[in-house]
């Protein structure tokens, strides 16, 4: 049961680096920002330690937890990002001006 929690939040970590890529290009207002790369290949290396972990110590909680929790805070970025584009290409220029 815990292997496939673990194989399941690696998954959904595959899928919101995927989502923040595409959004870059996509969503109703492209983003247009290099910083939002950044939370995409987060997700994408996280995703990929969780799955690594989850291979070498299998059965314990203690290496699915920190992983779920972070991945909700992406699903949350992802979907500021989604929902806001203005917002947050404002922000985007705001943190991250040349």
């Amino acid at each position: 049961m815990i292997a496939v929690a673990n194989r399941t939040v690696a998954a959904l970590f595959f899928v919101i680096a995927s989502a923040f890529i595409y959004m870059t290009f996509v969503p109703p207002a492209p983003l247009q920002s290099s910083a939002f790369w950044l939370p995409g290949m987060l997700a994408l290396m996280f995703g990929i330690a969780t799955f690594i972990d989850g291979q070498r110590r299998p059965n314990t909680w203690w290496n699915i937890e920190i992983p779920t929790v972070f991945c909700i805070v992406l699903v949350v970025l992802a979907a500021v990002c989604w929902f806001d584009p203005e917002g947050t290409q404002q922000t985007a220029r705001l943190y991250f001006q040349p």
